[in-house]
């Protein structure tokens, strides 16, 4: 049987054929200007930190925010109204939720994510579809500058040795995020400028190491501020008497696109309860809009009337004349345009209703207060004791009324939308982490056409057949007709909500049509039947990977699904009757 070529990399419940992988924009307007930010929020772990993250990346008007020391388990995305964050974590199995590094997009810009690469708990990719050249920002988060953690950070080094050497090099390359390394005041050639703060230290200079290694500039130094624009930092001895602070948070750019940057400062006034200032950048890119490719069609039949439907499927049906003379591929085209019509005729924007969030406007308004409180110490502390019993009152009723829709529900015998609900306060649905594969030394591939070629090769070695092909002869090519009752009992029987196959058509539409129009498929079947000869649509299969386990890294740490056009199930389920 024929396989689909594939053109675009997967991810765990993304379709391996072209006809359903979700094609990506470019972004449209030309010198696109965005404002990228790291923080290092000393973990968004506790109940209200993300949508305090979210309220002031809505205030400081940042398009992207990378986010150091996260402290999540695991890696995915997490979705909010104004943002979605990609995370990457620690192993679910580490208690203590160390580390972790995430990057926070407003949603209108999701269209144009190439793809999110989680490397570890330090190193998070995002890959952006641009023109002329393709952006990548990645986010770190550097260990303490203690001197027990000198090995993991040469090893952190090492490994984004790795991931640039990996990125192509026509590409705009970021690297941002809290490095805990002071490089100082005073410029060091080209790469790093005259203004940055206080003393350098040794992993400041192991930073201008690899800067000088990948030519980057450490853009945060070559603008001239006050230093209260500088500092990131604030030591936790810091006082009016005795001030401690200091530049640990850098935002470096490949030299060759520096001038994208025009401008990068701190943020002060910022508060999600840690001891850093957010540093901000202005970019200006030249980025152009790509035409999009069609995506598959998602049609849901529970949201139409059914008998209007019904009444337009078989209309438009009756007007099928003078395919008598059809190969089976022009009959089974005709067919197809005919349904694909009417289900864009009759679609609906079903809009999904907003979940409800715990989280009142109340407590956001308090935290706004306690921001603008920061340098008082005894006022801050007390809206943070207010806003937290606010959180517990909170959380608190919104479960005791998720608790009264499931017993609402249970009442009332729905037990697939009960368990939903429990799955929904519990947690226990499964998180769509970004898709990462390792090639066999143990390296994260990370450009798209090596994932894809991967991919190929494993679908190969799974399903190849190198056996001579053979044919039985049989004396008789003739054989007993598919009957029209054999056909009507093969759909009708059918289950339903399943997921369509390449042609996009649900099983439930083909049990509407009638039994006049059944005659269409039961000659379809028939020609197919004797002639040998079958619709190119009918042998493309489409495969969906699941994962196997947490952190699937390889091809065979996933599950393939195929999924069939209803018709040739249909007709195998006949022949095989």
């Amino acid at each position: 049987m024929a396989r689909n070529t594939n053109t675009s990399a997967p991810s765990p419940g993304q379709l391996l054929d072209e006809q359903g992988v979700l094609r990506i924009s470019r972004l449209k307007i030309a010198k696109y200007k965005l404002k990228i930010g790291t923080w290092n929020v000393r973990s968004l772990y506790a109940a209200g930190k993300f949508d305090n993250l979210i309220q002031e990346a809505r205030r400081m008007e940042t398009t992207i925010m990378g986010i150091s020391e996260l402290r999540w388990p695991g890696s995915g995305t997490c979705r909010h109204d104004e943002g979605i964050l990609y995370y990457s974590g620690s192993e679910d199995s580490d208690t203590q939720h160390r580390n972790g590094v995430g990057i926070l997009i407003k949603p209108e810009l999701e269209k144009y994510v190439k793809q999110v690469i989680p490397i570890n708990n330090r190193i998070i990719i995002l890959q952006l579809n641009a023109s002329p050249f393709n952006v990548n920002i990645i986010q770190i988060y550097a260990p303490t500058a203690e001197k027990k953690y000198d090995h993991e950070t040469e090893i952190l080094y090492q490994q984004l040795d790795d991931v640039l050497n990996r990125l192509k090099k026509d590409e705009i390359n970021f690297i941002m995020g809290d490095f805990n390394a002071k490089i100082g005041k005073g410029r060091r050639s080209d790469l790093v400028g005259e203004y940055g703060l206080g003393e350098s230290n040794e992993r400041g200079d192991r930073l201008y190491e690899f800067a000088q290694e990948h030519d980057m500039v450490v853009a945060n130094t070559w603008y001239r501020l006050p230093k209260r624009r500088l500092y990131t930092w604030t030591a936790p001895g810091d006082n009016t008497e005795h001030i401690i602070r200091n530049q640990v948070d850098y935002i470096l750019v490949v030299k060759r696109f520096r001038n994208c940057v025009t401008r990068v400062t701190t943020y002060l006034g910022a508060d999600i309860g840690s001891d850093h200032n957010p540093l901000v950048a202005n970019i200006k890119i030249n980025l152009k809009k790509l035409n999009k490719n069609n995506k598959s069609l998602k049609f849901s039949i529970g949201d139409v009337d059914i008998n209007k439907l019904r009444n337009e499927l078989n209309d438009s049906l009756d007007t099928m004349t003078g395919i008598s003379g059809n190969t089976v591929n022009e009959t089974w085209e005709i067919f197809r345009e005919h349904i694909i019509k009417t289900m864009e005729e009759n679609k609906t924007n079903n809009i999904k209703p907003k979940k409800k969030r715990w989280m009142t406007e109340e407590i956001l308004k308090l935290m706004e207060e306690r921001r603008k409180c920061k340098n008082n110490t005894e006022e801050y502390k007390s809206k943070q004791r207010e806003i937290k019993n606010k959180i517990k009152n909170a959380k608190e009723e919104w479960m005791t009324d998720r608790c009264e829709e499931m017993e609402d529900l249970e009442r009332r015998h729905d037990t697939f939308n009960m368990y939903k609900k429990v799955r929904e306060v519990a947690g226990l649905f499964n998180k769509k982490a970004p898709s990462i594969l390792m090639d066999n030394a143990g390296k994260t591939i990370i450009d798209e056409g090596e994932v894809l070629n991967a991919w190929i090769q494993y679908i190969d070695d799974l399903f190849g057949d190198n056996r001579p092909a053979s044919m039985t002869d049989v004396d008789d090519n003739e054989g007993p007709e598919i009957l029209k009752s054999e056909v009507l009992f093969n759909i009708k029987s059918a289950k339903t909500k399943k997921a369509a196959g390449p042609d996009d058509i649900p099983v439930e539409l083909l049990q509407l049509i009638n039994e006049k129009n059944i005659d269409i498929l039961v000659k379809l079947f028939n020609d197919v039947y004797n002639t040998g000869e079958i619709p190119e649509e009918w042998l493309r299969s489409v495969f969906i990977t699941i994962p196997k386990k947490q952190r699937a890294r390889r091809c065979n740490d996933h599950r393939l699904i195929s999924l069939w056009l209803i018709r040739l199930i249909s007709l195998i389920s006949l022949l095989a009757y």
